[in-house]
């Protein structure tokens, strides 16, 4: 720096020197001036400036999302020329949105006190809300103040599996579903998009597939009542089941509920084990109970239907009351057909009953009874061919009264003369 001669030789000179960097050490020495030249230089004098408070924002902030509830921010600090001062610590402003952050302002410490600052500097962002937006920025702090904060930026947290059950869940029983409506968990909760509902289910007597998933159009803080069947059961079964929300992972579920299908008529009909004549009037049938599983509520009765072939009587019915109080019911039992026309095909089915309705008719299975003596042949009229020979006709018995085939016909002739003996 320059300055003009100054009238007054003994006067001392001030002058001030401008537009020099906050907080830095400068050297000073003062050179007189005449026409001649320049004179000897005078003893240093080392000068350092105030600090001030930052006039530059970090630089480079980038910001990721480590884990649902941390995010890993990095920034390097102010240029050098822009630092004014020994860094003590950096300012981290957090806004988080739909759920505000827990700290808004967070003081980072620097980690080192060399000046002017160079090293990147990170630090994690702890105990956020999952699936949230969080905008962040950077500022540097000496002992002078804060500086100018870095531009936002805005980033996420990961999701992350529902803290909380669904809400208020209200079953209703079907036959082979249950219909449920159900409150999505507390926004706060969510963590993320639900995407579908999963049921956990355990049956009894008869097991079903452990889970059903509902799947749904993702929504994220939910709030509207969520209806849907949980389907493929079994009638008259008992459940025990639990609800989860899922997204990225399956939530908590809720306790444990508890209900019972309703009963459908049987789906499959008794089965007929054996079938066999006992006389010439009377059929035995040996049976057995519907399949448990087909069952779908006790079995109140069992309803025996069968008709005659030859003389087409009427269906006729027997009806066997079940007096057991046990389900699934596992029953095998002889039924007698009593007062059955001899020598006769009969065309049998059976069928259970409980108190929806009727089980489908078994399969046809024909039995025959048993041959009978024949009823009445009927003599037609005898002719005397000559002396020692007699020709007779007859008529077999009618065809209802044969009672079986016949093999054979037994002719009886007694003499009217009686001292002549009778012969058959």
């Amino acid at each position: 720096i320059s300055v003009s001669a100054i009238s007054d030789q003994e006067a001392n000179i001030v002058l001030s020197v401008n537009d020099i960097e906050e907080f830095n050490s400068y050297t000073i020495r003062i050179i007189a001036v005449n026409s001649v030249g320049m004179g000897t230089q005078s003893d240093a004098i080392v000068i350092q400036t105030p600090s001030d408070v930052p006039n530059g924002a970090p630089q480079d902030l980038t910001v990721t999302a480590f884990t649902s509830t941390n995010i890993s921010i990095s920034w390097s600090p102010p240029v050098p020329t822009e630092q004014n001062g020994l860094i003590t610590s950096y300012s981290i402003q957090v806004y988080g949105y739909p759920f505000p952050a827990v700290n808004s302002s967070i003081n980072a410490p620097c980690i080192t006190m060399d000046y002017p600052v160079t090293q990147l500097v990170t630090f994690t962002l702890t105990e956020l809300e999952e699936f949230n937006n969080y905008t962040i920025s950077v500022a540097a702090v000496n002992s002078n103040g804060t500086g100018p904060y870095t531009a936002n930026i805005t980033q996420q947290t990961a999701q992350a599996a529902p803290d909380m059950p669904p809400r208020n869940v209200i079953s209703t029983a079907n036959t082979t579903f249950i219909s449920l409506s159900l409150l999505p968990p507390l926004n706060t909760s969510q963590n993320g998009p639900i995407t579908n509902y999963i049921v956990q289910l355990m049956g009894t007597p008869f097991t079903s597939s452990p889970f059903f998933v509902y799947n749904i159009t993702p929504v994220y803080l939910a709030t509207e009542l969520v209806t849907f069947e949980v389907t493929g059961l079994e009638e008259y079964n008992n459940y025990t089941f639990s609800v989860a929300a899922a997204n990225s992972g399956v939530g908590a579920y809720t306790t444990d509920l508890f209900i019972r299908t309703l009963q459908a008529a049987p789906s499959s009909p008794p089965v007929i084990t054996n079938g066999y004549a006992i006389n010439s009037t009377a059929i035995s049938l040996e049976l057995q109970s519907p399949s448990p599983i087909n069952q779908n509520g006790p079995i109140t009765s069992f309803n025996v239907i069968y008709q005659a072939v030859l003389f087409q009587t009427q269906p006729q019915y027997i009806s066997i009351q079940s007096n057991s109080t046990s389900y699934p019911l596992v029953y095998n039992f002889t039924v007698e057909l009593p007062n059955l026309e001899e020598y006769d095909f009969y065309y049998i089915q059976v069928t259970a009953m409980n108190v929806i309705g009727n089980s489908p008719l078994s399969p046809n299975i024909t039995v025959q009874t048993e041959e009978a003596p024949p009823g009445l042949a009927i003599l037609l009229e005898a002719n005397a061919l000559n002396g020692t020979s007699i020709q007779v006709m007859w008529r077999a018995p009618i065809e209802v009264e044969q009672n079986g085939m016949i093999t054979s016909y037994t002719i009886t002739f007694t003499p009217i003369n009686t001292d002549i003996p009778a012969h058959g």
